[in-house]
């Protein structure tokens, strides 16, 4: 059973390294520039490698309006820059999701501690404690609901 395992593997191994797809690139009758395993007879086909050997991932058709950049390097650097662009875009709403979060659980506490009856307290420009009135609550429910309905979605 043993040496029907190494034979299957060492098969295996063998027939991976000999399948190989070639892609080509070329440019057809309406200017645009296609790609393929098999070119259309009578175009100038380039075949489509990289150094090392391994073939070169196949490009998706550009957009018709777009045109490619003069330099590789400068393409380059402008999808670096979206990336970057784009993390730190991620990273903000998820900075202001967590913001929010909190908002919303000390809103819902709050609103608790209200509806509940505790005594609510605040205090005075000259220091004095004073507790919240019945239209004073209420007021602090009304305001408290509207910032739940904004933070809490």
């Amino acid at each position: 059973m043993k040496m029907f395992t190494r034979i299957l593997m060492v098969l295996l191994a063998l027939g991976s390294f000999s399948v190989q797809a070639q892609a080509f690139r070329w440019v057809d009758k309406d200017g645009k520039v296609r790609y393929g395993d098999i070119p259309p007879p009578g175009v100038k086909a380039v075949p489509m490698k990289s150094a090392s050997g391994v073939q070169a991932p196949v490009a998706a058709p550009a957009a018709k309006d777009a045109k490619p950049p003069a330099d590789p390097g400068q393409a380059f650097n402008e999808r670096q820059i979206k990336a970057r662009e784009e993390t730190a875009k991620m990273e903000k709403e998820k900075v202001d999701a967590e913001v929010r979060r909190k908002h919303c659980e000390r809103s819902q506490g709050y609103l608790r501690s209200l509806e509940q009856g505790h005594r609510i307290s605040t205090t005075t420009a000259q220091g004095e404690r004073t507790f919240l009135d019945d239209t004073q609550r209420q007021a602090q429910v009304d305001e408290t609901k509207a910032e739940i309905a904004k933070n809490c979605r």
